[in-house]
């Protein structure tokens, strides 16, 4: 989202200016959230596929607004967004203190050889974990409720096109078939392939290599394609649109297939091809290091006093297990990206699932243990830190 802001190589506006306010962090986390909707509820005749009324734009689709049509991006400041926030300043910096607080506890125990608790481990992995993100996600808005909304008629062109762009290039009705439209390479030339007109109840059906009958975009997939007469709607305002932007041809060409500019709803994962995913090890790398960091934190009540010595092994098990099945699935999944042979991207599925299980099952025996463990703790564990006796959050 940092490059939303550069010019763009075929000619269009510099969003910076046409926008009053810049773009900022808390911009590009707003958009990552889902808040820029297309919306259509107060249009005459609907246009979205599947008689949708609103979409979310993707962080690639307000990028790809903004080279073409950045006017079109709601002008809203960074107050405004931070005022749809229910968490201010102020209450992010009592929890980030709470959480410093603990942290600063535990360690002074371990420095003064004082017992810490399983329970306080537990929850001490935790608080490191939400001062990081805090601190990366300082300037993330809580949660949106209603999303900004893109309105007006000279929204409906690129927003029907990113529909065709988003929503007939994902779709598969087998295994390796894919539905896909190819828009022409140029508009001003008359397609090589046959047209196909309209059916008698509005609806078009194009098999593999048939254009539509404006001749703007082409099946490309290996299956036919059947739209209803909403979609063929979609598809002529895509196609106007097209053909008013002669140079989309360009950009269209560097955006991959299987990226989404629109969504019903934004999920909590990237909506592009996984192979892409790792081809950047963002996500992975981030799986595995968390992993080992939340293994690494329980694994230091190595040499904890446990009431039997079957849940001392089982406690050293599920820590190892932990910190091993981030970097163990991430090898699974990029072994199953890479592999198109059936059996093995069975056996890679069910490898991989086997893990999370165990994974799972790890983790609930260390919250399970670590309440256990009360029971039992040494005279140490009451025992305060002698300097947080001074302050009166100790008290």
């Amino acid at each position: 989202m940092a490059k939303l802001q550069d010019d763009d190589d075929d000619g269009s506006t510099n969003p910076r200016q046409q926008q009053r306010h810049p773009w900022t962090p808390t911009h590009s986390m707003y958009a990552a959230m889902g808040g820029f909707a297309i919306d259509t509820r107060g249009v005459y005749s609907n246009f979205l596929p599947g008689h949708r009324r609103r979409l979310i734009l993707t962080p690639d689709g307000i990028s790809f607004l903004l080279k073409l049509k950045p006017s079109l991006v709601p002008d809203i400041s960074e107050a405004t967004i931070k005022d749809k926030s229910k968490s201010s300043g102020l209450v992010k910096g009592f929890v980030c203190l709470q959480a410093a607080w603990f942290c600063a506890q535990c360690f002074s125990r371990w420095k003064q050889h004082l017992a810490v608790s399983l329970l306080e481990l537990n929850t001490l992995a935790h608080a490191l974990c939400a001062l990081l993100i805090y601190m990366l996600w300082w300037s993330k808005p809580l949660d949106i409720e209603e999303p900004t909304l893109i309105l007006g008629q000279e929204s409906h062109g690129i927003s029907a096109y990113m529909c065709m762009r988003s929503f007939y290039k994902y779709r598969h009705h087998a295994r390796y078939t894919e539905q896909r439209l190819k828009m022409a390479r140029d508009l001003r030339d008359p397609p090589l392939s046959p047209r196909k007109d309209l059916n008698s109840d509005g609806s078009l059906d194009l098999l593999i290599g048939e254009c539509t009958d404006d001749g703007a975009f082409q099946n490309v997939g290996s299956s036919r394609l059947l739209f209803r007469p909403i979609d063929v709607k979609c598809l002529r305002l895509a196609g106007e649109f097209a053909r008013e932007h002669p140079y989309i041809t360009q950009i269209d060409a560097r955006i991959p297939i299987d990226l989404r500019l629109v969504q019903d709803r934004i999920t909590n994962t990237s909506d592009r091809n996984i192979r892409h995913d790792l081809g950047e090890h963002s996500v992975m790398l981030s799986i595995s290091l968390a992993s080992l960091f939340y293994a690494g934190i329980h694994l230091i009540a190595w040499q904890h006093q446990f009431r039997t010595i079957t849940e001392a092994l089982l406690w050293k098990i599920s820590g190892i297990f932990i910190g091993l099945g981030g970097p163990l699935v991430a090898l699974m999944v990029i072994a199953s990206a890479n592999t198109f042979v059936s059996f093995l991207e069975v056996a890679l599925a069910i490898a991989v699932y086997g893990l999370l299980i165990l994974y799972a099952a790890s983790r609930v025996y260390i919250i399970i243990e670590s309440f256990m463990d009360i029971s039992h703790l040494p005279d140490s564990a009451f025992q305060v830190a002698p300097w947080s006796q001074y302050f009166w959050h100790a008290g």
